[in-house]
């Protein structure tokens, strides 16, 4: 089923001492980002983190946010002095002094500021009981992306009749370009041939040649047959469960290329037209395939 890389999920649970909530909200990304939030304790398993995410997604920079928060005991601010100076001494090797604008950036690098005092450092029991949390709000996201994916895939199904619509006229209107060029052309031989005083059966074999030159010219028989493909094969991505957000892309490409040269081989003023509407159509949906996984 096709899934959207934007969403959101989040589960709570609570203790008779302690109350946690995981809240996960993820973006476009071309692969799988996980980035970590919440206690020290809790960005150092960052790997364990992604490997609960990889379970669900594919694709995306998803964001992990943990809200720990434990009763009975008053959270004791505390500033890491050391890594203050440590931060500002790498900045002042750069720049002659650091901005005061600056300073709050410094104070929510890791490290820095701590909102426990006295933790625990052997933290796997809290970890045990967090995870499963964390597999619940990576399910909810899941649910969400899902709901979204099935929302794009209407919007999809819809611009490929769009598109399906503006071919067929194409498709319908390409014999009568071939014939409208070899009536002109015929004309202007003939009307060339009456003012040179040269009889038109004399170079009727010749003419027949060049009709048929133009006629070859002309014919985008072969581009309407792989663009009727592309969206065969386009339907099919929508149900695949292997990320077909980037082969939906390179698919788009290819129906571009074919509408490009259908409309500088016609040279005919209702197939640009038409040609114009496809690609304003597949740029629509090459927008939208940027959100699929």
């Amino acid at each position: 089923m096709l899934r959207s890389m934007t969403g959101h999920g989040e589960a709570r649970k609570e203790l008779p001492s302690i109350r946690v909530a995981i809240e996960v909200r993820s973006v476009n990304h071309r692969h799988l980002k996980v980035a970590v939030r919440g206690p020290d304790w809790f960005q150092v398993r960052e790997a364990e983190v992604e490997k609960v995410a990889r379970r669900f997604a594919k694709r995306g920079s998803l964001t992990v946010h943990l809200d720990w928060r434990e009763e009975g005991e008053s959270p004791v601010a505390g500033l890491n002095l050391a890594a203050i100076d440590s931060y500002i001494g790498l900045l002042k090797s750069r720049i002659s002094s650091v901005p005061p604008e600056i300073l709050g950036a410094i104070l929510q690098l890791p490290g820095v500021a701590s909102t426990h005092s006295g933790e625990p450092t052997d933290r796997s029991a809290d970890w045990a009981m967090l995870e499963p949390v964390l597999v619940e709000a990576m399910a909810s996201l899941a649910a969400m992306r899902l709901r979204e994916g099935a929302a794009m895939r209407r919007e999809f199904v819809e611009a490929r009749d769009r598109l399906m619509a503006e071919v067929a006229v194409i498709a319908e209107r390409a014999p009568k370009i071939v014939e409208a060029h070899a009536e002109r052309l015929t004309l202007r031989v003939r009307q060339a041939l009456a003012q040179a005083g040269i009889p038109a059966s004399e170079t009727r074999a010749d003419l027949v040649r060049e009709v048929a030159v133009m006629a070859e010219r002309l014919d985008i028989a072969e581009e309407l047959v792989r663009i009727q493909c592309h969206f065969d094969q386009f339907l099919a991505l929508l149900d695949d469960e292997d990320c077909p957000g980037r082969k939906i892309d390179f698919l788009l490409q290819e129906m571009l290329r074919e509408t490009n040269t259908m409309g500088s081989k016609s040279a005919d003023v209702e197939v640009a037209r038409r040609v114009v509407n496809i690609k304003s159509i597949l740029e629509q949906v090459r927008e939208l395939v940027q959100n699929v996984e």
